[in-house]
């Protein structure tokens, strides 16, 4: 829940608080946000399981490999409103840090030597960044090919994201406090999937 904490917590799949700069090229690949979503698992209480999502999901991937991708921390949806409303204030902190960013590096070459259709594993070194704070993460994903200028990448298994590593404590326990509950877990497992047309 509110545990939405890390998710980036997200995920993440981030310079932080900056919108993406760099003007894209019609080489470029740029995010599908329609098409796009990240989501994240926390617990309460010990065995109560919440899915939460971000769905503001912007960025590209350029000729030279550099992957930027934006997340609207305003987007968070817990499904419960005044969830939604506390985690923005006291947890993501949207008034100050509205964007959480994750980059990477990925040779697009090797996406030429994809048939469409044709899906390929991979373990994509990436960093997160929240509230300026970074954090280097491995996100193993699996990249479709789904036509000659449409690309999806989602992840193969949930990154694991920490609090502790995002200086997320503090916002964790007023929000455990707010709601009245014994735990919230600090180990969030994030998912996302996104794609990506060139041109």
């Amino acid at each position: 829940m509110r545990t939405l904490i890390t998710a980036l917590a997200g995920l993440s799949v981030l310079a932080a608080c900056s919108q993406p700069q760099t003007d894209v090229s019609a080489g470029d690949w740029t995010i599908i946000e329609s098409e796009s979503s990240l989501s994240f698992v926390t617990v309460k209480n010990g065995d109560v399981d919440e899915t939460h999502e971000l769905s503001g999901i912007s960025g590209f991937a350029n000729a030279l490999g550099s992957v930027h991708i934006a997340l609207e921390m305003d987007s968070v949806e817990t499904f419960i409103d005044i969830r939604n409303e506390r985690i923005r204030e006291h947890l993501f902190q949207t008034a100050d840090h509205p964007i959480a960013v994750i980059s990477a590096s990925y040779d697009l070459a090797a996406l030429e030597d994809m048939a469409v259709g044709a899906s390929r594993d991979d373990e994509l070194p990436i960093t997160l960044t929240m509230r300026e704070i970074p954090l280097d993460l491995v996100a193993p994903v699996r990249i479709t090919r789904l036509d000659t200028d449409r690309v999806r990448v989602e992840s193969a298994q949930p990154v694991e994201v920490n609090a502790l590593a995002l200086e997320l404590m503090d916002g964790i326990d007023t929000l455990q406090e707010l709601a009245g509950l014994d735990s919230i877990t600090r180990e969030v497992p994030v998912s996302f999937v996104i794609e990506f047309q060139r041109g």
